[in-house]
């Protein structure tokens, strides 16, 4: 299993994996999306840590990242190289009968890159929204090859923020109501999609807990195969151009809002996912209403 990430210092960006021995190795680079692009990194054997350990200059080892800033996965310098989109209802869960072979979920556009938000940042409503859920979700990347092909590069963590009272008060509104900023994990997992993921989604209000549920996601949990999903994507030229970068919102699972609670301004939404990240962000209006 390769996990890796990218944190900025003075400018200078570098790409490391989780320290495991009371130590990190950063090798500088000038971005991980532009080494994926540009170079056999993506083909390398072992990854693209295992690439830079082999044409890198020697790296910088530190014990531990005190004065860096870890960067939302794969973000692009340029925010108009990475699109942000997703799936929605395509949970076993969340479906009362299974679809049929040719069924497809919904799809929808988020926004660019910029619009992805680390642990710890605010995830802002936009004006106007009526009210907020959150979403805990594997997040599939996939880069497109200079030949037009989508070409997966790994996975990582996000929460959806939604306006669900949108999503549900006319059927066509669910696009709109996805135009919200995204939470999303700094860790790259260089390897297949997941099967199943657990982990638990916490509402703090006040600084206290208000609400708490478990959740699970992966491929298991899905009501579609994913490559069905992702070649009836690909068949449309204006998802490939070339040097973009996708992030692909697999969907969710129950929320808060399935059990009646919607985020309100100044709560604190957490998604940990077991053996994995845990996203923190504070929910915040642009027109403070509810």
């Amino acid at each position: 299993m390769s996990i890796i990430f990218e944190c900025v210092r003075d400018g200078q960006r570098y790409v490391t994996s989780p320290g495991t021995s009371g130590q990190y190795s950063l090798y500088p680079v000038a971005d991980l999306y532009a080494l994926l692009r540009d170079t056999p990194a993506r083909e390398f054997p072992g990854g693209p840590l295992a690439y830079l350990r082999e044409h890198s200059p020697a790296p910088l080892t530190v014990t531990d990242l005190a004065g860096f800033e870890l960067l939302p996965c794969l973000l692009p310098p340029d925010p108009r190289q990475g699109v942000v989109c997703g799936f929605g209802l395509t949970h076993q869960s969340k479906v009362a009968q299974p679809p049929e072979s040719d069924e497809r979920p919904a799809f929808f556009i988020k926004g660019f890159a910029d619009t992805l938000k680390r642990s710890g940042d605010v995830l802002r409503m936009s004006r106007g929204a009526l009210s907020a859920c959150e979403e805990a979700e594997v997040v599939a990347l996939f880069l497109v090859a200079d030949n037009g092909r989508p070409d997966y590069i790994g996975y990582t963590f996000g929460n959806d923020l939604t306006d669900i009272a949108l999503a549900k008060s006319k059927r066509n509104y669910l696009a709109y109501a996805k135009l919200q900023p995204s939470a999303i994990s700094h860790l790259l997992y260089w390897q297949p999609l997941p099967d199943l993921i657990r982990g638990t989604t916490s509402i703090y209000r006040a600084g206290d807990l208000h609400w708490e549920q478990r959740f699970s996601t992966g491929l298991s949990c899905l009501c579609y195969d994913a490559d069905d999903l992702f070649d009836t994507l690909w068949q449309h030229p204006s998802l490939r151009l070339p040097g973009t970068l996708i992030y692909l919102y697999m969907g969710a699972d129950r929320n808060s809002a399935d059990a009646g609670i919607h985020l309100s301004h100044g709560d604190t939404v957490v998604c940990e996912f077991d053996s994995g990240p845990r996203l923190s962000n504070l929910i915040e209006w642009e027109n403070v209403h509810v």
